[in-house]
């Protein structure tokens, strides 16, 4: 035969308003960690050379101003490239393929949730005079 026990009314109430609570203050926790991660942006575009070609394998650096983050994509044979996830903030973008190399000179500021299209198009330095 089991025992039963008797818990007191109080106690009853007690634990349901606890538990309650506990509930309210996770829910709150979860929501506001939500709300504080800012949404990354999105960039994408294309990398072409001379004539508007495209350059497939160019390499594509997001650099931080303001972090020690380095994000890297290669463009694909239609010399486009996404950046799906970037974290807000100032980057230095940069460009390498094969001897060329091109930097932006000021930094571009990515906001979150936002979404960007670079173009960007490499030209020989001799072709560029």
């Amino acid at each position: 035969m089991a025992a039963h026990i008797r818990i007191p009314s109080f106690v009853r109430r007690s634990w349901r308003a606890w538990r309650t609570g506990l509930v309210a203050v996770v829910a709150a926790a979860s929501l506001s960690t939500a709300a504080a991660a800012p949404q990354p942006a999105r960039i994408e575009g294309h990398v072409t050379g001379q004539g508007g070609a495209p350059l497939d394998g160019a390499r594509v650096t997001l650099a931080a101003v303001d972090a020690p983050s380095v994000l890297v994509e290669n463009a694909d044979s239609e010399g486009a490239f996404v950046f799906a996830r970037v974290p807000p903030g100032a980057y230095h973008v940069t460009v390498d393929i094969h001897a060329l190399h091109a930097t932006s000179g000021e930094p571009l500021e990515f906001e979150a949730g936002k979404a960007y299209t670079l173009d960007l198009p490499m030209v020989p330095p001799a072709a560029s005079r």
